[in-house]
């Protein structure tokens, strides 16, 4: 699996994609001391690939929502606290998202409306 990141900068209320990396390097590391290091830390919340993509190719992160076919409800995907793997959180439980990855949508982020 390839270790990539997404990141959400809660100061603008922006996800930070790979194209947008030199932005998020001098956001995020424009500091001079260890003080400036935790502060900037607390801004950021980073989103990570699942290393699984949805039924367009699409990649599929941390905190992504994704639907169903045509269903109305969108779902969050986070990781499961006992097992440590990605899944689907809805009303009824939780799924893997390796069970089901090909048969969902990603529509957005719960950390941004609209389409990512």
């Amino acid at each position: 699996m390839e270790l990539k990141f997404r990141v959400y900068d809660k100061r603008i209320g922006q996800l930070i994609t790979h194209g947008m990396k030199d932005k998020l390097v001098k956001k995020a590391f424009g500091f001079n001391t260890k003080e400036e290091v935790i502060l900037q830390a607390t801004n950021f919340t980073f989103l990570q690939f699942t290393g699984l993509h949805d039924k367009n190719g699409k990649e599929i992160y941390m905190g992504d929502l994704v639907k169903f076919f045509e269903f109305e409800h969108s779902y969050e995907v986070i990781i499961n606290d006992f097992t440590q793997i990605p899944v689907i959180d809805s009303e009824t439980g939780q799924m893997s998202l390796y069970d089901c990855h090909k048969l969902i949508e990603v529509i957005g982020s719960s950390f941004v409306k609209g389409e990512i």
